[in-house]
């Protein structure tokens, strides 16, 4: 079966399903004072991302590189056919959700770092075993996102193509892996026009060749904080100094 929002409502009905799963999307302004949905930021390693995502304080949130890491299989030919550990540690809350027949707790599972690092930690050190988690540069941060994830980039798309667009970026556009697995043999992923699907028909096969785009956690910078030091001698020189100013954060 094939599950997509496309057909049951417009994008903008998409975005309400993701208002109700995450009632801080979008606040106030003057609320999130360090970051806002479409902000273009740069991280302490030079790359950069759009903001798809802040916490209500507006200082932390998820942010979508500006491109996408090229097109990947989500597993190897040799791997999909393979019972694995990961098959069974992944899979088993997604078969707990599609019994229930609830999009909700998919949705709202939005642990693609942790989902990210499952998947390589599996791989024992084996790049070609699941080419889509190694495509992101993890080392820095970037890891696959989940369906959830996705789900709310997909959600904003109208919201963060401008901000793509002025700063070199891809839009998006096509078809995406996620970190979360549907079964041993396929995967969720994003159709750029259609919304989130799981396929086991054909689509969904983890040996299909789809687009990575990497995700990061995002935490705004500590304003630098100025203190002001007073010398009052220097022992039995009796020395003087001036006061100094130093500065305290980022």
């Amino acid at each position: 079966m094939i599950r997509t929002y496309k057909q049951q409502a417009t994008r903008w009905a998409a975005l309400l399903v993701f208002l109700l799963i995450s009632a801080h999307a979008f606040i106030p302004a003057a609320a999130q004072e360090k970051g806002k949905i479409g902000e273009l930021v740069t991280f302490e390693d030079g790359s950069k991302g759009v903001l798809i995502q802040v916490e209500r304080d507006g200082q932390s949130g998820w942010a979508i590189a500006l491109r996408n890491a090229g097109t990947f299989s989500w597993a190897s030919q040799a791997t999909e056919t393979a019972t694995n550990a990961l098959n069974k540690i992944l899979t088993e809350r997604s078969e707990s959700k599609r019994a229930l027949n609830d999009m909700l707790p998919l949705l709202r599972d939005t642990a693609g770092y942790a989902a990210t690092q499952a998947i390589r930690a599996a791989a024992g050190g084996n790049r070609e075993s699941y080419p889509a988690a190694f495509a992101v540069d993890f080392d820095h941060g970037w890891y696959l996102p989940t369906a959830g994830q996705m789900f709310i980039v997909y959600s904003l798309e109208p919201f963060i193509k401008k901000a793509l667009e002025d700063n070199g970026g891809e839009v998006i556009a096509g078809s995406y892996w996620t970190s979360t697995p549907y079964n041993a043999r396929c995967a969720w992923y994003l159709d750029a026009q259609l919304g989130i699907y799981e396929d086991p028909n054909g689509d969904g096969y983890k040996t299909k060749q789809y687009f990575v785009r990497a995700m990061r956690h995002w935490q705004a910078s500590k304003p630098a904080s100025t203190y002001t030091l007073a010398f009052d001698g220097n022992g039995a020189t009796e020395g003087a100094m001036q006061p100094q100013t130093v500065n305290v954060g980022e």
